[in-house]
């Protein structure tokens, strides 16, 4: 969806570099001249490992507490609920 987005914001760039034409090499990939802070970088990467560790966080806590209860339970014999 994003790259379709691009597309149609900057159709006279895509059909340039398709021809082969001299505004082609803006869509190489390089290294940026000035740099995002360290911060920055570090607080996006916190959050996207937080943001997907969650649920498996989520779902190891949910096991945790069915296992406690179905050992209780197991425990507990026959006919004792």
């Amino acid at each position: 969806m994003a790259t379709s987005a691009l597309l149609c914001l900057h159709w006279d760039q895509i059909a340039g570099a398709r021809q082969g034409r001299a505004g082609s090499a803006a869509w190489r990939l390089r290294l940026r001249r000035k740099r995002l802070p360290t911060g920055y970088l570090g607080g996006v990467l916190a959050g996207v490992a937080s943001l997907i560790a969650a649920p498996y966080a989520e779902e190891l806590w949910r096991c945790a507490r069915a296992r406690k209860r179905w050992r209780a339970v197991r425990l507990a014999g026959p006919g004792q609920d």
